[in-house]
């Protein structure tokens, strides 16, 4: 999977660079360590663009590719990213000739994916769900030929990928807004990762989240955006545990005893990446009440871990801090 962020807000590519480059820096500190498996890490590129510009002047992409625009939960296409990107489906191929006539007008084009969208989903899409496109169905039976348009031909994007942020264009409140913009990223990864499986490799074009009408800080939501691809795309190959160190009075814990330090079990079931969430997310585990449960998600947790105190509710922990959490 190829990730193309791009973004017509020269900070926000700026920010993405500098989060990238951090998780560099710690993955190769840890490269060694054999912790980190590094053979799925992602592939991202960043760009200073609107989607309009980097359609007319890159080159051909080797791949298919997926856009995901942020939408409003009644799909409108006439404001922000998803004006831009209309207007970009819009123009067709000759010669790359920009004044050549139109198949079809943006909002046409617009409508045409709103009419299916709503009808899809019985008039409403809920903010953070994940509602694709297939491109070159949606316009197989009407009278705009998508096939003859630099998108596809230039860009090969044949599937559209619409994620509401809100209802309608408002603020994003911020207390709720990081946590929201990385339940967007971890739908939209989970959805993509079918192409890891039924693909050689595809291309995924996502502009900045959040930002816009939403209005939420570009520190926070390019944190976040990095996060989480990073994290999705990362397996853990082992994390130490104490097997004497467990409680066996404690309920529940008796297959923790049993579990190897080569063959961690709260990784083997899936827990790791979601205690290093909670911990990103400023999320406190203390308040699950059952006392096996928080007993067995500190067995990750260094002491710097089971001391953090859990107070910025909307930020997110910066990953170097968050690493320092863990028994890695």
């Amino acid at each position: 999977m190829r990730f193309i962020l791009i973004d017509a807000n020269s900070s926000i590519v700026e920010k993405w660079n500098q989060q990238i480059k951090k998780w560099k820096n710690l993955i190769s500190s840890y490269k060694k360590s054999g912790i980190i498996n590094i053979s799925n890490l992602p592939k991202i590129q960043c760009h200073h663009t609107t989607i309009n510009d980097y359609m007319r002047t890159e080159k051909l992409f080797a791949f298919q590719t997926s856009i995901v625009t942020a939408t409003n939960s009644l799909s409108y296409m006439n404001g922000g990213f998803d004006k831009y990107l209309t207007e970009s489906m819009s123009i067709i191929m000759k010669l790359h000739n920009f004044d050549d006539p139109r198949d079809a007008y943006p909002r046409e084009i617009g409508d045409t994916i709103q009419r299916y969208q709503l009808g899809k989903n019985n008039g409403f899409l809920v903010p953070g769900q994940v509602y694709p496109v297939n491109l070159l169905e949606l316009f197989k039976n009407t009278n705009f030929n998508y096939k003859r348009t630099l998108m596809y031909n230039d860009l090969k994007v044949d599937e559209l990928i619409q994620i509401p942020t809100m209802i309608v264009p408002e603020s994003i409140d911020n207390n709720e807004g990081i946590s929201q913009i990385f339940n967007i990223m971890w739908n939209l990864l989970n959805y993509l990762n079918k192409y890891q499986v039924s693909e050689k490799d595809r291309y995924v074009i996502i502009p900045g989240i959040g930002t816009g009408f939403g209005n939420l800080d570009e520190n926070e939501v390019t944190k976040v955006m990095i996060f989480a691809i990073f994290l999705f795309n990362i397996k853990f190959d082992r994390i130490e545990i104490d097997s004497s160190d467990i409680d066996l009075e404690v309920e529940n814990t008796s297959k923790l005893k049993e579990s190897t330090n080569k063959a961690d079990w709260l990784n083997d079931k899936g827990m790791l990446k979601s205690i290093m969430i909670l911990f990103f997310l400023n999320k406190e585990y203390r308040h699950f009440r059952d006392k096996a449960d928080i007993y067995e998600i500190e067995q990750v947790l260094s002491d710097y871990g089971k001391s953090y105190n859990f107070e910025s509710k909307n930020k997110a922990m910066e990953i170097d801090e968050l690493f320092k959490c863990f028994k890695f």
